[in-house]
C-alpha cells in the first residue's frame, strides 16, 4: 500500500526553492508610500484669561524697571503666541534670548533718541544724519528678518531667511523712489515686490518658500481702494461745503462747526479705516493663497467684515476697560487668523533640518521695531 502523495516536489541538484519562486511584482515593490494630503488647519489654543496673567506681569515689571524688562516681556509674549499656535498637532516655537534683544533694543533706541535730540536742538545736523540712517535701512531689515526666522521653529526645525542686502536695497530703497515719480501708480508694484522678497527668501529647514503674486490682482485691490477713498473724500467735502454754505454769508467765521461737519468728518475717518482693513485683508489672503512651501500650498479665508467687527469691537472693549482688555483683543484676533488658515499638503510636512544662523544680532530686529518697519509672515 502506497503512502500519501509527496507535496514537496524533488528539485534538481543545485536548484533551490528561491530559484523557482514566482517573481515579485516590480510595480508592487517600487510603489511609493502613500502621502496623506488631508488639509491641515492651523489652530490657536490660547485664552484671554491665561494671557492676561502674562500681560499684566509684563506691563508692571516693564514700568517698574523703566522699560528694561520689556525685552523679557517680548520673549514671553511671543513664546506664548507661538507655543499656542499649532499645525497638525505640533506647536511652533520661539527661541530668542531676552538679553540679546535688550542689547539690540538699547542700541536702537539710543540711536533714535540721539537723532531726535539733534533734530530738536541742531536741525541741520539731525537732517544730515537721517540720510545715513535711511541708507542702512535695507541692511537693518535683512538682519531683522534673519534674526526672527532663526529664532522661530516648527517641530524642532528652525526657519531661516537667505535674502541678500544687495537685493534688499532694490526692493526697499530704490523701487520706492518710483512711487512719487509715478504719482503713486507704482505703489502696488513696490508692495508686491517687497512681499515676494520677504517670503521667497524664507525657508523652513531645507524647504524653501515661494511667492509670485499676480500683478493684476494686486493693482485691482489698491485701485479699488483708491477709488473708494477718493469717493469718500468727495462726499465728505461736499457735505462740509454744504454745511458751510447753509449757514449763510452772515455766519460768524469763529462759530463752532455744525453737527453735519462733525458727522462728515467722523464718517470720513470711519470710511478710510474700513478701506484700510479691507485692503490688508484682501492682500493677506492673496499672499497666503499664492505662497508655496516645496509642494505645500496654503488657503486663507479671512473676510473683510469679520476683520472689521474684530477691530471695531476690540477697540470699544479696550476703551471701555481702560486698556485692561488688550489681552482678550489679541487672543481674539489670533484665534480668528489661525482658524482662517489651512495648509494643503503636497507631501510630508517635515524635511531634513538645515540649521539657521544663530549668531544674528538682535539690533536689526529691535531697530526695525523702533522705526515701525516690522514685517511678518
Amino acid at each position: 500500500m502506497s503512502g500519501p502523495p509527496d507535496d514537496d516536489p524533488v528539485l534538481p541538484s543545485g536548484v533551490t526553492p528561491l530559484d523557482v519562486a514566482p517573481p515579485i511584482s516590480r510595480s508592487f515593490a517600487s510603489a511609493p508610500p502613500v502621502v496623506d494630503t488631508t488639509p491641515r488647519p492651523f489652530r490657536f489654543t490660547g485664552s484671554g484669561a491665561e494671557y492676561f496673567r502674562i500681560w499684566i506681569v509684563n506691563l508692571l515689571l516693564s514700568v517698574v524697571t523703566l522699560g528694561i524688562y520689556s525685552a523679557w516681556a517680548k520673549v514671553r509674549r511671543l513664546r506664548y503666541f507661538y507655543g499656542h499656535t499649532s499645525l497638525d498637532g505640533s506647536a511652533f516655537g520661539y527661541h530668542a534670548s531676552p538679553v540679546a534683544i535688550l542689547k539690540g533694543r538699547l542700541i536702537a533706541y539710543a540711536l533714535l533718541l540721539t537723532l531726535g535730540l539733534l533734530s530738536e536742538f541742531a536741525p541741520l545736523l539731525g537732517s544730515i544724519l537721517y540720510f545715513p540712517l535711511l541708507m542702512v535701512t535695507p541692511i537693518v531689515l535683512v538682519r531683522a528678518f534673519r534674526f526672527r526666522a532663526a529664532n522661530s521653529s516648527y517641530r524642532g526645525i528652525r526657519f531661516a531667511f537667505d535674502g541678500l542686502e544687495s537685493d534688499a536695497y532694490t526692493v526697499f530703497l530704490f523701487l520706492p523712489l518710483l512711487v512719487p515719480l509715478t504719482l503713486g501708480l507704482a505703489y502696488p508694484y513696490v508692495v508686491k515686490r517687497q512681499r515676494e522678497f520677504y517670503v521667497g527668501e524664507s525657508r523652513h529647514g531645507r524647504s524653501q518658500f515661494g511667492l509670485e503674486l499676480p500683478t493684476g490682482r494686486v493693482y485691482q485691490i489698491y485701485l479699488v481702494a483708491a477709488a473708494a477713498v477718493l469717493s469718500l473724500v468727495a462726499i465728505g467735502g461736499a457735505v462740509i461745503f454744504g454745511a458751510m454754505v447753509g449757514d449763510g454769508p452772515q455766519a460768524d467765521v469763529d462759530a463752532e462747526p455744525g453737527a453735519r461737519v462733525f458727522v462728515a468728518v467722523a464718517l470720513l475717518y470711519a470710511g478710510i479705516g474700513t478701506t484700510i482693513v479691507a485692503v490688508r485683508t484682501a492682500f493677506e489672503n492673496l499672499v497666503w493663497n499664492h505662497t508655496l512651501l516645496d509642494g505645500h500650498r496654503f488657503a486663507s479665508r479671512l473676510r473683510g467684515r469679520d476683520m472689521l467687527w474684530l477691530y471695531g469691537s476690540n477697540a470699544v472693549l479696550v476703551l471701555v476697560t481702560l486698556g485692561l482688555a488688550v489681552p482678550w483683543a489679541r487672543v481674539r484676533m489670533a484665534h480668528y487668523r489661525a482658524d482662517s488658515l489651512t495648509l494643503l499638503p503636497g507631501g510630508p510636512l517635515v524635511t531634513a533640518a538645515m540649521q539657521g544662523r544663530d549668531d544674528e544680532t538682535a539690533a536689526g530686529s529691535e531697530l526695525s521695531d523702533a522705526m515701525d518697519l516690522d514685517f511678518g509672515l
